[in-house]
Protein backbone atom coordinates (compact mmCIF):
# COMPACT_ATOMS: atom_id res chain seq x y z
CA UNK A 1 0.00 0.00 0.00
CA UNK A 2 1.26 3.47 -0.72
CA UNK A 3 -0.11 6.32 1.20
CA UNK A 4 0.27 9.99 -0.09
CA UNK A 5 0.00 12.25 3.19
CA UNK A 6 -0.06 16.01 3.20
CA UNK A 7 0.80 17.31 6.48
CA UNK A 8 0.06 20.01 8.68
CA UNK A 9 2.41 22.40 9.76
CA UNK A 10 2.39 21.69 12.87
CA UNK A 11 3.71 17.84 11.67
CA UNK A 12 6.24 19.00 9.56
CA UNK A 13 8.90 18.73 12.03
CA UNK A 14 8.54 15.17 12.06
CA UNK A 15 10.08 12.67 9.85
CA UNK A 16 8.06 10.79 7.55
CA UNK A 17 9.08 7.09 8.77
CA UNK A 18 7.31 8.94 12.13
CA UNK A 19 4.05 10.07 10.41
CA UNK A 20 3.87 6.91 8.96
CA UNK A 21 4.16 5.02 12.47
CA UNK A 22 1.68 7.91 14.04
CA UNK A 23 -0.80 7.40 11.42
CA UNK A 24 -0.92 3.76 12.03
CA UNK A 25 -0.77 3.95 15.85
CA UNK A 26 -3.87 6.37 14.74
CA UNK A 27 -5.87 4.08 12.50
CA UNK A 28 -5.32 1.17 15.06
CA UNK A 29 -6.88 3.04 17.41
CA UNK A 30 -9.31 4.05 15.11
CA UNK A 31 -8.77 7.00 16.12
CA UNK A 32 -10.15 9.23 13.02
CA UNK A 33 -10.27 12.48 14.37
CA UNK A 34 -6.28 12.77 15.40
CA UNK A 35 -5.61 11.39 11.97
CA UNK A 36 -7.40 13.67 9.87
CA UNK A 37 -5.24 16.50 11.40
CA UNK A 38 -2.47 15.07 10.17
CA UNK A 39 -3.97 15.65 6.33
CA UNK A 40 -3.68 19.82 5.32
CA UNK A 41 -6.08 18.85 2.69
CA UNK A 42 -6.31 15.39 1.04
CA UNK A 43 -4.89 11.76 0.76
CA UNK A 44 -3.77 10.11 -1.88
CA UNK A 45 -3.58 6.13 -1.07
CA UNK A 46 -2.57 3.30 -3.63
CA UNK A 47 -3.21 -0.34 -2.87
CA UNK A 48 -2.09 -2.93 -5.78
CA UNK A 49 -3.18 -1.74 -9.34
CA UNK A 50 -5.81 0.78 -7.43
CA UNK A 51 -4.91 4.39 -6.64
CA UNK A 52 -7.93 6.54 -3.73
CA UNK A 53 -8.01 10.22 -3.47
CA UNK A 54 -9.74 11.42 -0.63
CA UNK A 55 -10.58 14.92 0.55
CA UNK A 56 -10.49 15.25 4.41
CA UNK A 57 -13.69 14.60 5.04
CA UNK A 58 -14.31 11.71 2.90
CA UNK A 59 -11.18 10.41 4.71
CA UNK A 60 -12.84 10.90 7.87
CA UNK A 61 -15.87 8.91 6.83
CA UNK A 62 -14.33 6.23 5.60
CA UNK A 63 -12.10 5.55 8.54
CA UNK A 64 -14.98 6.26 10.62
CA UNK A 65 -16.70 2.70 8.83
CA UNK A 66 -13.50 0.96 8.83
CA UNK A 67 -13.72 1.34 12.64
CA UNK A 68 -16.94 -0.70 12.70
CA UNK A 69 -14.93 -3.58 11.95
CA UNK A 70 -12.46 -3.17 14.68
CA UNK A 71 -9.41 -3.86 12.60
CA UNK A 72 -6.03 -4.32 14.05
CA UNK A 73 -2.79 -2.76 12.21
CA UNK A 74 0.73 -3.44 12.87
CA UNK A 75 4.24 -1.97 11.02
CA UNK A 76 5.41 -4.95 10.12
CA UNK A 77 8.46 -3.52 8.22
CA UNK A 78 9.43 0.34 7.58
CA UNK A 79 11.75 1.21 5.23
CA UNK A 80 13.06 4.51 3.89
CA UNK A 81 13.54 4.33 -0.06
CA UNK A 82 14.65 7.44 -2.14
CA UNK A 83 12.72 9.92 -0.01
CA UNK A 84 9.81 7.50 0.13
CA UNK A 85 8.78 5.72 3.83
CA UNK A 86 7.78 1.96 2.54
CA UNK A 87 5.30 -0.20 4.87
CA UNK A 88 4.64 -3.30 5.00
CA UNK A 89 1.36 -3.52 7.41
CA UNK A 90 -0.36 -6.31 8.65
CA UNK A 91 -4.50 -5.98 9.01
Amino acid sequence: MILLIGCSQSEKSKSRAELVRQYYTLLDESNHIEIVKLLTDSLVSSEMDYTFSFSRKEYAELIKWDAVFEPEYEILELTVKDNAVIAKISK
